[in-house]
């Protein structure tokens, strides 16, 4: 899995990647190998895209949610490298220190703007205290990543869908509504399927959002009420039908011009800091980059860079993280010297308490009774010397309710999921502690960490324990 590693090592390498950049603005940081001109120009339209989206999301001003940074890679090639996922343009990788918004270009450049502003929509509608369905979030970033800017008249217009209805042939590789309103996970579907997916979300979030302006029923507040109880059958929910709905989006799909929104849209004009980004610093964003989607591509940056500085701390820390999920045997040898090195380092006690409780999560016996005490003593530790530790609240949460506290491990898992509620393992773990709690507001979080994770395994565990919850009534 590791042929690769000796590449990272050799001087070409380190020479590509020193001319990345990171473009500093009050609202996020920017870092890629755009030129300095395009890079200007993205930051201003994701301002003006925040401004024009904020009409359709409701954003929450009082969140305390990490630094945003935006990692856009301008070569399509690079970033598939990265990633190992070719049907990838664009994904989040939520962290308690810093959310990653990683974008590529799809085919050409002229892509880049349209999917990162698509994955930016994912990040706003995923701070909201709602459980949206995968057809929604990825018909609603369709709709509005879509938007036609006028920078001279400081205005947009949001929802103009130019595809002609689908006739004949055409109808024939068209999605059900029931197949677009069951999709959990895309991971295995052709980019051909996965395609046709977008393109129909994005029709019928359209017909949700402006179908009453040609004669069609307002579903909206219908729609809005599905979102809060997702456990309801969604044409229950709409009181209609599947036949009676599929002919409504179908008529008003063949309409003709459809309407869409103008707006005034504006973004503050600030003066960026940028700065050249040295080599070592580039390869850890790719390692950030890689770790959810290749860790072995993760694993392969860092132990590169650990060869040339076995005395680092964070990076001994990093890798150990990655190795978590991939080789619990070398994780250990690992972070072994780190152990010596520095006994009392915050990070280097959290992935210590980690390790020890890798396996416990998946047993519900006594015989990892030890290891949470020992783990949960480590963790009061790190928040001892570091009483924000982000990642130390987030597993002492953990700890409670794997040793049968769910009601102090809430308390924990709220913290955690106010800073990254986009993230799919504090949802499950938030979901899970409100289960056991008889909180009706568990299945909300086990659906976002279901239709989130980019695990198989957190996925198979949300789907269970949502089936305990439908099947207790």
């Amino acid at each position: 899995m590791l042929l690769f590693i000796g590449t990272f090592v050799h001087a070409p390498i380190y020479a590509k990647e020193a001319h990345w950049q990171l473009h500093h603005s009050p609202s996020f940081d920017l870092v890629s190998d755009l030129p300095q001109h395009q890079a200007e120009d993205l930051i201003q339209q994701v301002k003006l895209f925040d401004s024009l989206a904020r009409n359709y999301i409701n954003v929450d001003a009082t969140s305390t949610s990490p630094p945003l940074t935006l990692l856009v890679f301008a070569r399509r090639k690079q970033f598939v490298e990265l990633v190992d996922k070719r049907h990838f343009a664009a994904f989040t990788a939520p962290g308690l220190a810093t959310t990653l918004l990683v974008i590529g270009p799809s085919t050409n450049t002229a892509s880049l703007l349209t999917n990162t502003l698509h994955e930016y929509t994912h990040f706003l509608l995923r701070t909201q205290p709602l459980s949206y369905p995968i057809w929604y979030e990825e018909g609603l970033a369709t709709v509005l990543s879509h938007s036609d800017f006028d920078k001279a008249r400081a205005s947009a217009r949001v929802g103009r869908l130019t595809r002609p209805a689908p006739q004949g042939r055409h109808l024939a590789g068209r999605l059900t509504l029931e197949k677009i309103f069951q999709t959990r996970d895309m991971t295995q579907w052709s980019g051909r399927r996965m395609s046709q997916f977008y393109r129909q979300s994005a029709e019928l979030v359209h017909f949700f959002m402006f179908g009453h302006r040609r004669n069609q029923p307002d579903y909206r507040q219908r729609l809005q009420t599905y979102f809060e109880n997702r456990h309801t059958d969604i044409f229950d929910s709409l009181q209609t039908t599947n036949k009676t709905l599929t002919r409504q989006w179908q008529r008003y799909l063949k309409a003709g011009k459809l309407p869409y929104d103008t707006l005034n849209v504006a973004a503050d004009d600030t003066t960026l800091r940028s700065v050249a980004l040295p080599a070592m610093k580039v390869l850890i964003w790719h390692a950030r980059a890689a770790e959810i989607l290749n860790p072995a591509k993760a694993v392969a940056i860092y132990d590169s860079l650990l060869m040339h500085q076995p005395d680092n701390i964070q990076l001994r820390v990093d890798l150990t993280r990655v190795l978590l999920e991939v080789d619990m045997q070398r994780a250990a040898k690992v972070l072994t010297p780190a152990l010596t090195q520095a006994p009392d380092h915050a990070a280097v006690l959290v992935q210590q308490a980690a390790l020890m409780t890798r396996q416990c999560t998946m047993w519900t016996d006594l015989r990892c009774a030890d290891e949470w005490q020992r783990a949960s003593l480590l963790l009061r530790r790190a928040l001892k010397i570091d009483p924000n530790r982000q990642d130390a609240i987030l597993h002492l949460g953990i700890t409670e309710l794997y040793t049968g506290n769910p009601g102090r491990a809430v308390n924990y898992l709220r913290i955690a999921h106010q800073r990254v509620p986009w993230s799919p393992k504090v949802n499950f773990h938030l979901g899970e502690c409100l289960r056991l709690l008889g909180s009706r507001q568990a299945s909300m979080h086990l659906q976002q960490a279901r239709d989130w994770a980019y695990s198989d395994t957190l996925r198979v565990l949300a789907k269970a324990a949502l089936a305990q919850i439908d099947n207790s009534g």
